[in-house]
């Protein structure tokens, strides 16, 4: 009623709703079941109510696991760093690798990002998540300095809520002190959705971490928060192209949009990685248009941090 009477407002009413079946049900648990799946219909701007049911209450449970349990997941060494290697389309060498992180299950099955890291963000704990794959990280490359192997550069995604924390840039290079890794090999991988929330404050840490060497990759560039003006002024060296890009490119108009936005990406100065190659005809597309690097599964999935290692490192 309120959007139809205010078409210019941004007014709406959202209702929680929990049917008490049975008369001695306490009134105090079935306020909190309302209020729980009204939070729950308020992320849809689309959807005036919810209904609280089964489904929910074992979702808000597994909900809850999660973030109880994290902490103890990464003291007992359950959040583990996966590698997905990067490569140059043109010599199908490695050039790089993405870490992305994975929590073990007791029986040696995993949780995918998707199942853990939507519920992290939003409580904050995924801060300690990142710096937990951090550490992985730098702790593998230190091995291989110290073995004398070619030493190639590591991408490692942190999350928008450290923009929420000062020490951001100091603990960063803080850890990469302690394990004697040189900045230039780390690849500090944000979102475009970062910029949405204190931008000048996430332009500040960007520009302090390139001064002391580190690289700024942009994730899922062109999933519709950035534009190409943008990148004419913050300070980022690599620019990761989501897979929607090249997912359709059967005509000539698309082919030619896709090629135009990679030429407007170079002329900023950047460097570019497509992500999400999964075919061949993917590859000669990208190659022909003059582009060299990408990751995804036509060359591999990410694996753990050992079978990468024996792979690519250790040959």
């Amino acid at each position: 009623m309120s959007r139809a009477m205010y078409p210019m407002s941004d007014m709406r009413v959202v209702t929680g709703i929990y049917y008490i079946d049975n008369p001695s049900y306490d009134i105090v648990r079935a306020v909190d079941h309302a209020i729980h799946v009204w939070k729950h219909a308020k992320k849809d701007k689309y959807k005036p109510y919810a209904i609280y049911s089964d489904d929910f209450a074992n979702e808000r449970q597994t909900r809850l696991k999660i973030i109880g349990s994290v902490h103890s997941a990464i003291e007992n060494g359950e959040i583990e760093a996966f590698m997905q290697p990067k490569f140059s389309m043109k010599t199908m060498e490695v050039v790089g690798a993405e870490a992305l992180s994975r929590w073990r299950n007791p029986d040696g099955s995993y949780k995918f990002p998707g199942q853990f890291i939507p519920l992290l963000e939003d409580v904050g704990y995924i801060i300690d998540v990142d710096f937990c794959i951090f550490e992985q990280v730098l702790c593998v490359m230190a091995k291989w300095k110290e073995s004398g192997k070619k030493m190639i550069p590591v991408s490692v995604n942190f999350s928008r809520q450290h923009i929420n924390h000062d020490d951001f840039v100091t603990r960063i290079k803080k850890l990469t002190a302690k394990y004697g890794v040189e900045p230039k090999y780390i690849e500090i991988e944000i979102t475009e959705s970062a910029f949405m929330k204190k931008p000048e404050k996430m332009m500040k840490f960007m520009r302090e971490l390139r001064e002391e060497g580190y690289k700024i990759d942009i994730d899922d560039f062109g999933t519709g928060y950035s534009s190409l003006n943008m990148l004419l002024d913050v300070p980022v060296d690599i620019v990761k192209i989501d897979k929607s890009f090249i997912d359709d490119y059967d005509t000539q108009t698309k082919r030619e949009y896709i090629n135009q936005i990679g030429n407007l990406i170079h002329t900023a100065r950047k460097d570019i990685i497509f992500e999400g190659v999964e075919t061949y005809d993917q590859i000669k597309f990208l190659t022909e248009c003059g582009y060299e690097n990408a990751q995804g599964y036509v060359f591999s999935k990410p694996i753990p941090m050992k079978e990468f290692e024996e792979k690519y490192i250790y040959i």
